[in-house]
């Protein structure tokens, strides 16, 4: 904070807050400023103004409430990007009211001031690792500064096309799904390819795709990274034509009291017909599908031919034709029947047909009573066999549902096995941390060590890592890897031996934390600006270092509470075996012979 004073020109001037003094200056003999620290609070100065020959002002005094407190950072979340989306993105929870500048890799991202406190940023990043900075700054100057780091590996991206349009529908329209920025193209075979640049994730295109029918349509995009990926549709076909249908009366059969009428359609189409009376009532329906093999030009295979005795009227046929491609074509006839001729020939047959029912039933009953025993075995038998035949097709149902479910079941405990094992090896690794946790205390190498071990000093690990520091780019501070090397974890400190040492003794920590999957970022009270290492073995090494420094803190427990706590959390998530698929369904005879045991039993 500045305290503004004015005395005369030579004197001594003295600021204190109670019996300390906190800052001192030569008096201009005009208006001046003195920079002094005030910690969070309220503060009371007394300021006192000497001359050369001793004498005191009399003491001004100054009450300040002084806010030296840096915003606080809640949360500081990053979720990488990934084939999907290959767009990573940053999130951040702080204070409302503050001004904030985000750094990506040295250059500035985003910057303004928050209103809930909520910064975030949306961009797309080559593979490698990157650096954070998330400078912090309140109304008074207060300022906090976050690092972090972290890795983006997409190997290729995976768009996703879908094709919306039905098949009679010469505008086509696709549905792709992509990262923003990256550039698509479409091709389809003989069609110029489309191409565009994707301004969101979700987005359409619409092309103009002739009658015909494609191996494949093929989306390719490529971001700014040349990461690359594509997506397929395999075979389609495009018919937007009506499918062709010609109907004809048969003149010669409805003038001989015969309804009568030739279809002819193309091949693959569903042709449906209805006759209709001059009531408007359905009096014969019908439909079929014209084969594949069929032809068009009035062969017997193209060409389907009805004819059904009605009464003598005139009739309304409705016949309709349906493409696989859902396009239709619809045509009516217009047809008088005749009524049937009439004959000597034809008066006979007609009371034959009138008395051939009646002799017809008289003969039937007659045998019906003289074989009545073999028609009751004969109808015994008809049931029989319709039972067995329904056994059969019941069977056949319940097998084909068996199979299903013994499939589903090997492949569900296929990949339970696989759960299991995964599960079994994370158990074990956190039961080894655990035990770590609560029994090691390090070790006096034997043999001699690369940099100077300090007395009761104990050695818990050595691995290859990588030194971070800070640095200035362009004005903006940016945690960056300096060389590789070795990292050492002791009871008292951390080391870094390369081509140049560095250490960070746990009793001199301010701040630390993990940053990403293998690496920890330090502020010691003996150094100014952030810095840190990166490591493998990373989440034993991580281990190490939380519990060397739990160890100066006296609170060793809480880190094996922690990892019990991920113990119990982990068994709760243990894979379930699927349930089994139920036993075999019994064959026919083994159901035969049930049911004639059931009815046993109830008689």
């Amino acid at each position: 904070m500045e305290l503004r004073v004015s005395a005369e020109a030579g004197s001594a001037l003295v600021v204190r807050e109670g019996a300390e003094t906190v800052a001192s200056a030569t008096a201009t003999g005009t208006q001046q400023t003195i920079s002094l620290y005030a910690p969070t609070g309220r503060h009371v100065y007394v300021v006192t103004a000497t001359d050369g020959a001793g004498n005191s002002s009399d003491a001004a005094r100054v009450t300040v409430i002084s806010d030296a407190t840096a915003p606080e950072v809640a949360d500081f979340s990053i979720d990488k990007g990934t084939s999907e989306d290959a767009r990573s993105s940053i999130t951040v929870l702080s204070e409302a009211d503050t001004r904030y500048t985000l750094r990506l890799d040295g250059k500035q991202v985003a910057q303004g001031r928050t209103r809930d406190g909520r910064i975030s940023f949306l961009g797309e990043m080559d593979n490698g690792s990157h650096d954070v900075a998330l400078d912090l700054r309140d109304r008074v100057g207060n300022q906090r500064v976050v690092e972090r780091s972290f890795p983006v590996r997409i190997r290729s991206l995976a768009p996703e096309l879908e094709r919306r349009s039905e098949a009679n529908e010469s505008i086509q329209i696709f549905d792709l799904h992509g990262t923003p920025g990256a550039k698509a193209t479409l091709r389809i075979p003989g069609i110029d390819p489309e191409r565009m640049t994707l301004q969101t994730l979700d987005q359409q295109i619409s092309l103009t795709v002739p009658d015909g029918t494609y191996p494949r349509a093929v989306l390719t995009l490529v971001d700014r990274f040349e990461r690359r990926g594509r997506s397929v549709i395999e075979g389609f076909t495009i018919d937007t034509r009506a499918p062709l249908l010609t109907a004809a009366v048969v003149a010669a059969r409805t003038a001989a009291g015969r309804m009568a009428f030739d279809i002819i359609s193309e091949p693959g189409s569903e042709v449906t017909w209805r006759v209709l009376d001059d009531a408007d009532d359905e009096v014969e329906a019908g439909a079929y599908i014209v084969a594949l093999g069929a032809t068009t030009a009035g062969q017997a295979s193209g060409e389907e031919a009805v004819e059904f005795d009605v009464e003598k009227g005139d009739y309304q046929v409705q016949i309709t034709a349906t493409d696989p491609s859902s396009n239709l074509t619809e045509t009516t006839l217009t047809v008088a029947v005749a009524d049937d001729p009439l004959t000597p020939a034809g008066l006979a047959l007609r009371v034959l047909a009138w008395l051939l029912p009646i002799l017809l039933v008289l003969l039937a009953g007659w045998l019906a009573w003289r074989n009545r025993a073999r028609l009751r075995r004969w109808a015994a038998n008809v049931r029989a066999q319709a039972a067995h035949r329904a056994l059969l097709v019941q069977h056949a149902a319940a097998m084909s549902a068996h199979r299903l479910r013994v499939t589903r079941y090997e492949s569900a405990l296929a990949q339970f096995r696989r759960d299991e094992q995964q599960w079994i090896a994370r158990e074990a690794t956190l039961k080894a941390l655990r035990e770590t946790a609560r029994a090691e205390r390090g070790a006096v190498p034997s043999r001699s060590w690369h940099f100077k071990l300090r007395r009761n000093e104990r050695v818990l690990t050595s691995v290859n890592g990588a030194l971070l520091d800070t640095r200035t780019q362009q004005g903006a501070a940016s945690l960056v890897q300096i060389e590789a090397g070795l990292v050492t974890v002791t009871n008292t400190r951390i080391v870094f031996t390369g081509s140049k040492n560095r250490e960070w003794a746990f009793e001199k920590f301010q701040d630390s934390s993990h940053s990403g999957d293998d690496a920890t970022v330090m502020i010691v009270s003996n150094r100014k600006n952030a810095s840190g290492v990166r490591y493998t073995d990373a989440e034993r090494t991580r281990l190490f270092i939380d519990l060397a420094h739990a160890d100066v803190l006296g609170s060793r427990a809480h880190v094996v509470d922690s990892i019990t706590d991920q113990l119990a959390a982990h068994e709760r998530k243990r894979p379930q075996p699927p349930a089994p698929p139920g036993p075999h369904p019994p064959s026919p005879s083994e159901s035969a012979d049930q049911g004639t045991a059931s009815s046993r039993t109830r008689s």
